[in-house]
């Protein structure tokens, strides 16, 4: 009983030492967490994924944090990543998008012939197929540009405070979408985030 006593009182002590020791004070450096993009879609968007045999489940923005020297950060979301990755999903799946886009105009491939393809400039209906694939990526750099926009719009800047295992953050504008994060025992950080968009909670690791 004694011996028992004694691990529970060493691995109080062992806690307690994290938290004052290793749990406050320098938390400087690049953090990143995973924000799955089911999260914060509309079921009909997920749906229409679905309908097309994609599953997002896997797919996710990287969100950033940097905690500087100076007490500032800095949260935003990567959208280079986030672009690599829809996009291979896209080229992954293109069968299955321009099939369910003939299925739309009540066709499937079987009703489109090498002649069919040959008389609007095609040698083939594969080629057509090929190019109509092309068109459509060609077609989300614009949407990129736009996603690119709207994540330069969603970074966040401020000031950030140390107290114990809790981080008080002081943001630039007049935006409370969070306001504090935990330091966690494995060193991690989680921030619940909340907006008209999504509510959540975000745990970061820093980065090597």
């Amino acid at each position: 009983m004694l011996k028992n006593l004694f691990i529970v009182l060493s691995a109080l002590s062992m806690l307690s030492t994290l938290y004052k020791d290793g749990l406050s004070g320098n938390i400087q450096g690049d953090y990143v967490a995973e924000l799955k993009v089911v999260d914060f879609l509309d079921e009909s968007d997920i749906s229409t994924f679905s309908d097309m045999g994609i599953d997002i489940s896997d797919l996710s923005l990287d969100v950033n944090i940097v905690f500087e020297e100076d007490d500032s950060f800095v949260l935003s979301i990567d959208a280079e990543t986030f672009e690599s990755d829809f996009s291979c999903l896209l080229e992954s799946n293109m069968d299955e998008i321009i099939d369910l886009a003939l299925e739309d105009i009540g066709m499937t491939r079987d009703d489109i012939t090498d002649d069919e393809a040959q008389s609007i400039g095609y040698d083939s209906a594969d080629e057509m197929f090929s190019d109509i694939a092309n068109q459509i990526m060609t077609e989300m750099e614009s949407y990129y540009e736009e996603m690119e926009e709207e994540f330069d719009m969603a970074t966040v800047s401020g000031f950030y405070e140390v107290s114990g295992n809790t981080i008080i953050f002081t943001l630039d504008e007049d935006d409370a979408s969070f306001e504090q994060g935990i330091i966690n025992v494995d060193r991690t950080i989680s921030i619940y985030i909340e907006d008209e968009d999504i509510s959540t909670t975000l745990v970061f690791s820093k980065q090597d």
